[in-house]
């Protein structure tokens, strides 16, 4: 019996300068074998790469200002997540891309209090997905930048405090200082578990190169600083004062 191939695509995993490189990570999971595998084989099977690269779509489409484009794209999303043949797990994974993507359209027009609660919502659904099964917990990665859009919020208001302790809990995450959650029976999530995955499963000379911007310190830290660095220039002359 022929394997069903899991598609490797590269999408854009937040709605501002990504906080890191993101591999899709569909591929690594079915690379766990098992259960992960048959997971993965069903999100591709229900249509979840197709919304996935449409959300992803709708939000280049916002990046460019062609908002009616993009809002087409997101009811065709909708339209998708309404359908009830896949997993709970699959079906919060959607609605993280769905909701990130509305958040980013209300923040693009000024709506920030519907900005953060979408981005809540898409917090939430990344937090049940990892709870869901251990081979997800990856996914937990995606936290870091709900809080880098957060900061991001924080900026625009002139809120300097919160601002910064959005960046300085991203940091912390990414640093493994912080987790990026905590599960309901109280285990942390932080980057060594993320590592640990990875680290655990039949990796290829070509996986380990796609991997290293994200699993190497001396990549992953100082590629953060520079992205806080550029999220401070848009300040122009503005002195965030506590």
């Amino acid at each position: 019996m022929t394997e069903t191939p899991i598609e490797m695509r590269r999408v854009a995993v937040g709605s501002g300068d990504p906080v890191v490189f993101n591999p899709h990570i569909l591929r690594f999971v079915a690379l766990a074998g098992g259960e992960a595998r048959r997971w993965a084989e069903e999100y591709q099977a229900t249509g979840g790469l197709d919304l996935e690269g449409m959300a992803s779509g709708a939000l280049a489409l916002l990046r460019q200002g062609r908002q009616e484009e993009a809002l087409a794209l997101l009811r065709q999303v909708e339209a998708g997540l309404r359908k009830g043949h896949r997993s709970t797990a699959i079906r919060d994974l959607l609605e993280r891309w769905h909701a990130s993507v509305v958040a980013y359209l209300h923040y693009r027009n000024g709506d920030y209090d519907a900005a953060s609660r979408c981005l809540g919502d898409a917090e939430q659904a990344i937090r049940r997905v990892v709870e869901s099964a251990p081979f997800l917990v990856p996914f937990a990665h995606h936290l870091t930048d709900f809080r880098f859009q957060r900061a991001r919020i924080a900026r625009n208001l002139r809120r300097w405090r919160e601002m910064r302790e959005h960046l300085d809990q991203v940091q912390g995450m990414l640093a493994d200082r912080q987790p990026f959650c905590v599960l309901r029976c109280g285990r942390p999530i932080g980057f060594s578990a993320i590592r640990a995955f990875y680290e655990s499963l039949p990796l290829t000379p070509d996986d380990r190169e796609t991997l290293r911007t994200l699993l190497d310190d001396d990549i992953r830290i100082p590629s953060f600083a520079r992205t806080v660095v550029r999220f401070h220039a848009a300040l122009g002359g503005v002195i965030p004062y506590p």
